[in-house]
């Protein structure tokens, strides 16, 4: 078997593939066998059938299927092997690839057009300043944490009436015209959260009602969207938009959380394996928690407007007509007009999966199966387990990890999240950046410019 590539442009080449008889006719042969040891045809006994006759049936399909296979694997391993870095995948020449007469003709020639990347190069330092925002985290966003995480601890208790913030249970029932209960009408056992109640004239109603007391209000009118307003009914979307009536609620139950107090034994169960007896070292561990888990989002942020200044300040020619004759034959939905109109969308996403990848082979980011199974015993041990590290808890946290690697969709999204934690160190430390505390919402109005941004179109 003979493969030769041949230059066609700065970053274009054609591959012409030679296959020769001698490369495929023994696995057909073998191939060809085993159908005839497993094949059942009226008139002969079970794998007795003449090979000629399997030939006569099957060798053309066989030999179609083991030119493919061979090409396949021989295009892959010629790419490895030179150390040939395309865009994209193959894509047959329909012009040099002539007509294959599988009867006649015994030794073939195929060609394959490829996409070559280009070579550049990334100096991360040479770029101009990149804002990073550092989480800036309020006390009142603190005391709205505290106050959650004690309702969440807490318990339900029943008031006689009810208040702001209690959930109701009871039984909603559509009414007719004349304003009594429709037979055969909707209803439903729902659940109600009275500070969920979207318009005010309904909510306020609502507050100061005792159990078995009725009101009527339009569900559509007070849900304020017809997902929660089906969510209440138990009904479609659909059918909830179509309410134009109104329906009864009958109060059977009111459920107020009556919030836990603040203690060492909530301290602990909040941050199991952490030594904190007072409500200030409380309050900095709930501070930095959320500096934690917002600055996740701040350094993601960050990572996409690094990445979209080196989209912008990082010349990479690419193959134009070869990736758009490959975006159209990948995609069945992607025509002529959808090239014409959002090309620029689709180069600029391949421009940033090779400035990823160029960086990933810089500064060698890799993550391997060690790092995904250490992150999942850390994450269990850190929420479950604290600092009380004993054998019996490194089995425990061996087992949970063995478990959790079988899930492949999981380990996917685990590597993914480290590769991008990684990705972005590299980033904030090789780049130069302008730190700048921002609160949560700050930060959520910053984003939302960008996103309108015509910096932004451009690139997304």
């Amino acid at each position: 078997m003979n493969i030769i590539k041949e230059s066609t442009g700065e970053h274009t080449a054609s591959i012409r593939v030679e296959v020769k008889s001698e490369d495929y006719r023994d696995k057909v042969d073998k191939a060809l066998k085993d159908l005839q040891k497993q094949s059942v045809l009226k008139g002969f006994r079970p794998g007795k059938v003449p090979i000629g006759l399997i030939r006569k049936m099957y060798e053309k399909a066989t030999v179609a299927e083991e030119i493919d296979r061979l090409i396949s694997e021989s295009l892959n391993s010629y790419l490895a092997e030179n150390k040939i870095q395309i865009l994209g995948y193959p894509l047959a020449n329909k012009e040099k690839n002539n007509r294959t007469d599988l009867e006649t003709t015994e030794d073939f020639e195929f060609w394959f057009d490829i996409g070559l990347v280009p070579d550049f190069r990334i100096d991360l330092g040479n770029y101009e300043e990149t804002e990073h925002y550092i989480a800036g985290i309020g006390d009142d966003e603190v005391e709205q944490r505290v106050e959650d995480i004690r309702k969440r601890y807490g318990k339900e208790i029943n008031p006689e009436t009810v208040g702001e913030e209690d959930m109701i249970r009871g039984v909603l029932e559509e009414l007719d015209e004349t304003g009594q209960v429709r037979e055969q009408g909707i209803k439903n056992q729902t659940s109600i959260h009275v500070d969920l109640i979207r318009d005010p004239e309904i909510r306020n109603r609502i507050i100061g009602m005792a159990k078995m007391e009725k009101v009527d209000f339009n569900p559509l009118t007070a849900a304020g969207s017809s997902s929660d307003a089906a969510s209440l009914l138990g009904i479609t979307n659909e059918e909830a938009d179509r309410i134009t009536g109104l329906f009864r609620l009958t109060v059977h139950e009111i459920v107020r959380i009556d919030p836990v107090a603040l203690s060492a034994e909530l301290f602990s169960r909040v941050f199991p394996g952490k030594e904190i007896n007072t409500e200030e070292g409380f309050r900095e561990e709930i501070r930095k928690d959320l500096e934690n888990y917002y600055q996740q989002e701040y350094n993601n942020f960050f990572s996409h407007m690094a990445i979209e200044k080196l989209i912008s300040s990082t010349p990479i020619p690419l193959p134009d007509d070869f990736l758009k004759r490959w975006l159209a034959e990948s995609e069945d939905h992607i025509t002529e007009e959808v090239l014409q109109r959002d090309y620029h969308h689709y180069s600029n996403s391949i421009r940033q999966e090779l400035i990823i990848q160029r960086i990933a082979r810089d500064f060698q980011i890799e993550i391997g199966e060690k790092d995904i199974r250490d992150h999942i015993k850390g994450w269990f041990k850190t929420r479950y387990f604290g600092n009380h590290t004993t054998d019996e808890t490194v089995k425990h946290l061996d087992s949970l990890a063995e478990s959790m690697m079988q899930n492949k969709e999981e380990v996917k999204r685990i590597h993914n999240q480290l590769f991008d934690e990684k990705l972005n160190e590299v980033l904030r430390n090789e780049m130069k950046t302008k730190p700048r505390k921002v609160s949560y919402q700050e930060f959520i109005r910053i984003v939302r410019e960008h996103q309108k941004s015509p910096e932004h179109e451009q690139h997304g």
